[in-house]
C-alpha cells in the first residue's frame, strides 16, 4: 500500500538491533590511525561470535506486522509474538502467519467477539499485565477491512489523543506542510521502544509521512 514507506518507517520507529550494526562503521578510516587499529581489532576480534549476534538480534527485532487496532497503528515485531500465539494463529487463521523473509504484513487487530475474551485482552493491556490483541495473529483480520474504522480515527493533531501539549505544538506545522486538515490526518504509531504519529491521506490512506514526536 505504502511503497518504499515502510523502509522509512523501520528507520523512524524500530531501534531493536541497530546497536550491533553500530560495529560495521565504527572504522573509519578518516580517524587516526592509532585509533583505526584499535576500532578495527575491536571488530575483527571474534567476527563469527560477532556475527551471530547481530543476526540473532535482527531476526528478534524484524517486523512482522504493521496493525490498526481500536485508535492507533502499531508495528509488530517477531519478538512480540510467542510461539504458542504463532501456532494458533497457523491453527485457526494460516492466512495472517508471514513466512520467514516475508515483508511485513498490513493488518486489522480487533478485539475478539467473545466478550470474556475482550474484557481478558482489553484488562492485560489496560494494566501491562500480559498480551495486547496485536500479539495474537489469531485474531488478525484484512487490513482493508478496518478502512472506515482507521479514516474514523484520523483527527487534527491537535485532536489525536496521547500527545503533550508541547508535541501538538511541535507537530502542527508539520502536518499542515503535509496537507490540509480535510485531506489528511494524524494518528499514533507505536513501535518496540518509540511511539510516533503516521500522517495518513484520508482517502486513499496512504501515509504521507511518520513523524517523530520529540525534537
Amino acid at each position: 500500500m505504502v511503497g518504499a514507506l515502510p523502509v522509512a518507517v523501520i528507520m523512524v520507529m524500530v531501534d531493536v538491533g541497530l546497536g550491533p550494526l553500530a560495529t560495521l562503521v565504527i572504522a573509519n578510516p578518516n580517524k587516526p590511525r592509532v585509533e583505526f587499529r584499535r576500532d578495527l581489532a575491536v571488530i575483527l576480534a571474534d567476527p563469527v561470535a560477532g556475527a551471530r549476534l547481530r543476526h540473532a538480534d535482527l531476526w528478534k527485532g524484524r517486523p512482522l506486522y504493521y496493525t490498526f487496532s481500536v485508535d492507533r497503528l502499531e508495528l509488530v515485531a517477531a519478538s512480540d509474538i510467542d510461539e504458542q500465539d504463532m501456532e494458533a494463529a497457523r491453527k485457526d487463521n494460516p492466512a495472517f502467519v508471514p513466512g520467514p523473509f516475508a515483508a511485513p504484513l498490513w493488518v486489522w487487530a480487533p478485539l475478539p467477539e467473545n466478550e470474556d475474551e475482550r474484557k481478558r485482552i482489553v484488562e492485560s493491556a489496560v494494566f501491562a499485565t500480559g498480551k495486547d490483541v496485536v500479539q495474537m495473529p489469531r485474531y488478525f483480520k484484512p487490513y482493508e477491512q478496518a478502512h472506515s474504522a482507521i479514516r474514523s480515527q484520523l483527527k487534527p493533531i491537535d485532536e489525536v489523543r496521547g500527545l503533550t501539549m508541547a508535541e501538538k505544538k511541535l507537530l502542527t506545522p508539520q502536518v499542515a506542510e503535509i496537507g490540509p486538515a480535510d485531506k489528511v490526518g494524524a494518528i499514533l504509531f507505536d513501535g518496540p521502544s518509540k511511539s510516533a504519529v503516521a500522517v495518513l491521506d484520508r482517502d486513499t490512506l496512504d501515509i504521507k509521512a511518520v513523524l517523530k514526536r520529540e525534537p
